[in-house]
């Protein structure tokens, strides 16, 4: 009787919400020396993967936050929208980071 009083804990709106809070300020924390990084790379595509590897996780969680942690009600074309999306930003993540861990010649083919 006294666990049916207590509220609901949405759990996965309280993982959310503490892993947006660590990565922003990581973020935050860093903005100084990643900006100088971003600014010293002479090659594009090292500065777009480097920040679609670090700012895509914080879009993706502040996309999700309404509905996680609000609890914002949706319908079924919405969900469905959030979760194509949610899909294919996870995917150009993962691409971004397997791009990283490329050795430097396997890309030029040296």
């Amino acid at each position: 009787m006294i666990i049916e009083s207590l509220p609901v804990i949405n759990t996965a709106g309280c993982i959310l919400s503490s892993a947006l809070t660590i990565v922003v300020y990581d973020v935050v924390t860093h903005l100084d020396e990643e900006i100088d990084y971003i600014m010293r790379s002479k090659s594009i595509s090292i500065k777009v993967i480097f920040i679609l590897c670090r700012y895509l996780p914080i879009i993706t969680g502040a996309i999700r936050i309404p509905f996680w942690v609000v609890g914002a009600s949706i319908n079924d074309e919405m969900w469905l929208t959030l979760i194509f999306s949610g899909s294919w930003l996870s995917v150009v993540q993962m691409v971004c980071g397997e791009c990283t861990l490329l050795p430097a010649g396997a890309s030029t083919g040296d």
